[in-house]
């Protein structure tokens, strides 16, 4: 993998011909309401997720660029909490867990989708 350079408010390879690839989640559809709901579960039932999970569900919300380590703090979330998935009430949108809420905070699984083909071109680009 070639290095990869901060453009604006994208990476772009060494070379001319490689795509710039955008740091904010405008891939993302606009109908992507799982970190709205995860918000408003939060509120309701006063569990799921930490202070981060907010704050990540805030930036994915307001489609603020994300910096190449948060983007790595997505994956290594997802990837250790997968298993949440298979927990009770996990999908239940009348009595979710605190795993199915911190999930929709941080992206569901369209953020973790969009994360993993993010980090796939960036590499370990420093933020």
């Amino acid at each position: 993998m070639q290095p990869v350079a901060l453009v604006d408010n994208s990476f772009q390879a060494g070379s001319d011909d490689c795509e710039a690839i955008a740091l904010r989640n405008g891939c993302i559809s606009p109908h992507f309401s799982f970190r709205t709901i995860g918000l408003r579960l939060r509120g309701i039932f006063g569990r799921g997720g930490t202070e981060v999970a907010v704050a990540r569900a805030t930036e994915l919300k307001n489609r603020d660029k994300l910096s190449p380590s948060t983007i790595q703090r997505m994956v290594s979330y997802f990837a250790r909490h997968e298993a949440d998935k298979k927990g009770r009430n996990f999908g239940s949108e009348e009595n979710p867990s605190a795993g199915y809420i911190a999930w929709l905070l941080w992206g569901g699984d369209e953020g973790r989708s969009w994360a993993l083909e993010l980090k796939q071109k960036i590499g370990n680009a420093p933020d």
